[in-house]
């Protein structure tokens, strides 16, 4: 089994857990971690994106290489907690995510 195979079966388990909802910290560092995602800062000041709130947005270099876009958002459930539901997950993150497994696949 490929390093991607086992990746793709790492996202198919949270994709497949019986939660309904996620904690979000978990999957963050699945992709930032393994698949080279970063969290761009939102806030106020040098070096951060204006936020809006309970979205937060990633950026893949891989993605963009690909696509013309290297952003992507997901929507926190909870203001104040690091926690997104399972649909969310399923219709927002996991095809990106899938997306750019499929492009490091490629390369």
């Amino acid at each position: 089994m490929s390093n991607i195979d086992e990746l793709r079966n790492e996202l198919l388990e949270i994709k497949n857990s019986g939660l309904k909802i996620i904690n979000l910290k978990d999957v963050e560092k699945f992709m930032i971690n393994k698949l080279d995602v970063v969290r761009i800062k939102t806030g106020k000041g040098p070096g951060k994106k204006k936020g809006k709130g309970s979205v937060i947005t990633y950026f893949s270099k891989i993605k963009k290489e690909n696509e013309h876009d290297g952003h992507f958002t997901i929507h926190k459930f909870h203001k104040k907690k690091e926690e997104i539901t399972k649909i969310d997950f399923k219709r927002y993150l996991y095809p990106v995510l899938d997306r750019i497994l499929n492009y490091m696949e490629q390369q």
